[in-house]
């Protein structure tokens, strides 16, 4: 699995502010893999569709494919 650097993580959430969406990106365990987490500035905001689209669009473009899980909050690598 690719390991996605802080860096990342740091313009990916300058992206969403950007954009004016009220979500961070989370670096969630490093214990074996990366996972993450989209979670709202004021807690109480759910996940769409449209800020897992800017997401998703942000690791393409850095050719890194990501799958979220059920929960669409929590996300990870894949190979």
């Amino acid at each position: 699995m690719p390991i996605i650097p802080i860096g990342d993580i740091v313009d990916v959430n300058k992206l969403l502010a950007s954009r004016h969406y009220a979500f961070k990106v989370h670096l969630h365990d490093t214990c074996g893999a990366q996972v993450f987490e989209l979670r709202s500035a004021d807690g109480s905001s759910s996940v769409d569709d449209e800020v897992r689209s800017v997401v998703r669009g942000y690791f393409a473009f850095k050719n890194i494919d990501i799958g979220f899980f059920q929960d669409g909050m929590t996300f990870h690598t894949l190979d």
